[in-house]
């Protein structure tokens, strides 16, 4: 016996078809990854890196070799850079406070690509990071969703070689 699909049945299975394949679509362009390259510091600012949140405007005037990954939603940035070690007086004024331990939202950072030091993916170690020659300072960002969510930026420089690396976190209530 030849068994037929009826007309309902065959709009529910398009239905469904439809719904995964948006579902699909949506979620590729929600995990977007935005990867840019600047070989100065003037250049990113000029580009509206800094406008648009991607790069403090507090990074020493120097920073070059600039390595720029983030994602769009959700929001969420890795960036390498390389700085001078005599331009770093406004820089050090911001980051005033060393870190000896990691908050909860930074104890794992997911490693974006080749450019993220292994030292600063997965579950971190705030003594290896150390023993590495960096030293780690966190600050806390006001976010849109307001007063009680922030972002954590964590940042790991090498005063000495002038080399940094940062870390900006998703917004999310406000419990470092």
């Amino acid at each position: 016996m030849i068994s037929t699909i009826s007309t309902e049945t065959a709009y529910q299975k398009y239905v469904v078809v439809a719904i995964v394949s948006w579902m699909i679509v949506f979620s590729i362009a929600c995990n977007e990854i935005i990867r840019s390259n600047y070989a100065t510091f003037v250049e990113a600012v000029d580009a509206g890196e800094t406008i648009r949140g991607w790069i403090p405007d507090y990074l020493p005037e120097s920073s070059r070799n600039i390595h720029l990954i983030h994602g769009i939603s959700p929001s969420i940035t890795w960036c390498t850079f390389e700085f001078s070690p005599d331009d770093v007086q406004v820089f050090k004024e911001v980051l005033k406070t060393k870190i000896d331990f990691l908050p909860a939202r930074l104890q794992q950072i997911k490693r974006p690509d080749s450019l993220w030091p292994e030292f600063l993916s997965g579950n971190l170690d705030i003594d290896k990071i150390h023993e590495n020659g960096f030293s780690s300072y966190v600050l806390e960002r006001k976010c849109y969703q307001g007063l009680d969510h922030t972002a954590l930026l964590f940042f790991v420089i090498d005063w000495k070689n002038g080399k940094g690396f940062f870390h900006n976190t998703i917004c999310q209530k406000n419990n470092i």
